[in-house]
């Protein structure tokens, strides 16, 4: 993702291929829409192992951002606003993260979607009028499924009320930082993993690690990859309130 001076787009979205050393343009504002229009923004993206790249992009005019795919130069729709949400309503935030610039510009910033090497698809959606307000939807073929959603039960207890940007790996599976309330009164956040069926805590804040105790805990954001192959989840985390005990541990 870059700046340009002199193109004929002053901010895209590239591909670099190693075997061939080329960089190819995923996306520039200015290009046309497939939902109709032009880009007036373009964000970050995640890549999986075939070159497919899923990324954010918003019209001209707001800073809310809708969710494409580029494939070997062509760019097709994900999911936009306004696009039927699973079991009813319609998706009215995808793209909620922007970064406003002093020239007037913007960069939608997240949450950005993953993809894996299957082409399964997998972001954090909004919804108006359906069965919750806001979950994650993993995209197998055209089906769109609700993997988990609010107020869904966590795996220790309680109900889910936001999530972030999931990775997916190519067993299907997804990791995700969310808050959560343990009792109706009581609230918490941590690293979740797994897949309907299979749901398992990652951390929690508060949680001992490595001589410590969890005190802080980054966003799940892609396009950093945050789970294998096998499920196992990566995530940064400190240890004391001065900033000063990082981790990177292995869940």
């Amino acid at each position: 993702f870059c700046d340009v001076n002199g193109g004929n787009s002053r901010r895209a979205l590239f591909l670099y291929r190693g075997a061939s050393g080329e960089i190819v343009k995923v996306a520039a504002i200015g290009d046309p829409s497939p939902i109709g229009g032009t880009f007036g923004a373009v964000g970050p993206g995640s890549l999986n192992n075939n070159g497919q790249v899923v990324f954010l992009a918003a019209a001209v005019g707001t800073t809310n951002s809708d969710l494409f795919m580029w494939e070997n130069g062509v760019v097709t729709k994900v999911a936009a606003v306004g696009d039927p949400a699973p079991q009813g309503g319609t998706f009215s935030l995808l793209g909620t993260e922007s970064a406003g610039f002093q020239d007037g510009t913007d960069i939608p910033v997240g949450p950005v979607p993953d993809i894996n090497d299957s082409e399964q698809i997998v972001f954090r959606a909004i919804v108006i009028g359906g069965i919750t307000q806001r979950g994650i939807v993993v995209r197998t073929g055209q089906n769109d499924q609700w993997y988990v959603k609010v107020p869904d039960p966590t795996p220790i207890g309680g109900t889910y009320f936001d999530m972030q940007a999931a990775s997916i790996n190519n067993a299907g599976q997804i990791a995700f930082f969310a808050d959560y309330r343990p009792t109706p009164e009581t609230f918490n956040s941590g690293w979740f993993a797994g897949a309907p069926g299979n749901w398992r805590k990652v951390v929690v804040f508060f949680d001992p690690i490595d001589g410590g105790q969890c005190l802080g805990l980054a966003f799940s954001r892609n396009p950093m990859q945050t789970i294998d192959a096998a499920g196992n989840v990566v995530f940064w985390a400190n240890l004391d309130s001065n900033g000063t005990s990082d981790r990177l541990v292995l869940g």
